[in-house]
């Protein structure tokens, strides 16, 4: 769960392959190392031109397969203090991706988390789609096998959909599915195995355009996650959350908004307590060129409990998230991403939701026309909240401090097959001294991709 999101924007592997998914998907498979880059949706194939008058746009490559074969060697496969074990592991990734309209890039760049309410890692927002309806789906697997422990073998999935629609009313309808069979790293919260999950979110947005520079926008969103292992159910739940936006655009390249959100959350056993969360935001919006651009909000959140008494402090909290995107060239850029937010308890005695804190920023660099380089660091705080957690011997409040460092290089062998390398770090510092590790990864893959 918590290296999942050490690696920013997708970091070291996202923008290396020939087709980017191929190379997020064993990034993933690296101790779950995320893929929430940014794809540009609105982006299209050079010389191709797309009325948006028309429902269906041009014919042009419907169908994408890509398979890749990686190996990663890890110094700490089980991400434990002491009697490290090391090992290689082969990931091998089929998937394939369809649009209508036709295009080479994907729609989505959505990414789920199972500790954050309602699901999604970061806020979604909505963009203006240059056709009146667009469709995309992917189905990808990570095959993991152990040279050492194949014991430790798995096989994860992921499935995604989204279809939009625009009506020539200023209404904007659009539906998002994203199902996933995964597992969380090892050493989270208390557990020292891989503990496998399965997850889905539904996601439905209306957008009304008032004027044309102010519009309004609802969204529903059901959220449920599943664990196989019993001692792991405890974190079963459902989360319902619905939320309203009001954008207008005060200047040419800037809007300012506000969000009202509210999220359900009921768990399927009561060995963690049900609540309800409201948040509050003002956010910004800002297109400042066509090399800078910020997305943030900033508001106050309340988590009220269900049947138990809880501390009011651990309750009321100031949240909030930006992202900011430059390039300093064509060849050159840069992203920041930083967080605060309440997100669920991974520890059954004790803590009833975690504060998180996050800092990342990846750096990206055209070398040549075929090689690319990515470096990034990242900075992960969690505040494990209301009660005491038991580690060993050691009794007390817990905190979590997580620093990710990665470097990826990437070659365009083909126009089709891309080869990418890349070293990864990641350190986690806690208060609990068994809860400590320290692991070094390094990895080779091969992508094709159609």
């Amino acid at each position: 769960m918590r290296i999942k999101q050490l690696v920013l924007a997708g970091a070291v592997f996202l923008f290396l392959g020939a087709n980017p998914l191929a190379a997020a998907s064993l990034s993933s498979a690296v101790g779950g190392l995320p893929s929430s880059a940014g794809y540009d949706s609105t982006m299209m194939p050079e010389g191709l031109e797309v009325s948006p008058d028309s429902a269906f746009g041009q014919t042009w490559n419907y169908l994408h397969p890509y398979f890749s074969l990686g190996e990663y060697y890890t110094d700490n496969l089980f991400n434990t203090e002491d009697n490290q074990e090391s090992d290689f592991v082969t990931v091998i990734t089929p998937g394939i991706w369809f649009s209508l309209p036709a295009g080479r890039q994907p729609l989505l760049d959505v990414e789920t988390l199972n500790t954050a309410p309602g699901g999604f890692e970061l806020t979604r927002f909505d963009t203006e789609a240059p056709r009146r309806m667009q469709a995309y789906a992917l189905y990808r697997a990570n095959i993991n096998r152990h040279a050492d422990f194949s014991e430790e073998n798995t096989v994860n999935h992921r499935g995604e959909g989204v279809f939009r629609y625009n009506f020539r009313g200023g209404l904007s309808l659009e539906l998002l599915d994203i199902y996933e069979v995964e597992q969380d790293p090892y050493a989270t919260g208390n557990s020292r195995q891989l503990n496998e999950f399965t997850s889905n979110v539904l996601n439905a947005l209306a957008v009304y355009r008032i004027t044309p520079k102010t519009r309004l926008r609802a969204d529903y969103s059901w959220y449920t996650l599943s664990y196989d292992e019993t001692a792991e159910r405890f974190r079963d739940r459902d989360d319902n959350g619905f939320s309203l936006f009001a954008f207008h655009q005060f200047w040419p390249k800037t809007s300012l908004f506000l969000e009202y959100e509210f999220v359900d959350i009921d768990y399927d056993r009561d060995l963690l307590p049900d609540s309800q969360e409201h948040h509050y935001f003002a956010g910004v919006l800002w297109d400042a060129s066509e090399k800078l651009r910020l997305q943030g909000k900033l508001g106050y959140g309340v988590k009220q409990f269900d049947g138990r008494l809880r501390d009011p402090d651990d309750n009321h909290d100031f949240i909030g998230e930006a992202r900011l995107d430059y390039h300093f060239t064509p060849k050159t850029s840069v992203a920041l991403i930083t967080t605060r937010q309440v997100n669920e308890t991974d520890i059954l005695a004790g803590p009833s939701n975690v504060l998180t804190h996050r800092v990342g920023v990846a750096y990206s660099q055209r070398i040549t026309s075929k090689v690319r380089a990515i470096a990034d660091l990242n900075y992960i705080r969690d505040s494990y909240r209301g009660g005491d957690v038991v580690v060993n011997l050691e009794t007390g409040k817990r905190r979590d401090n997580y620093y990710s460092a990665g470097l990826a290089l990437g070659f365009s062998l083909r126009k089709w097959l891309n080869l990418s390398a890349g070293y990864n770090y990641v350190e986690r510092d806690s208060n609990f001294d068994s809860s400590d590790y320290q692991s070094n990864i390094f990895l080779l893959t091969l992508t094709a991709a159609i």
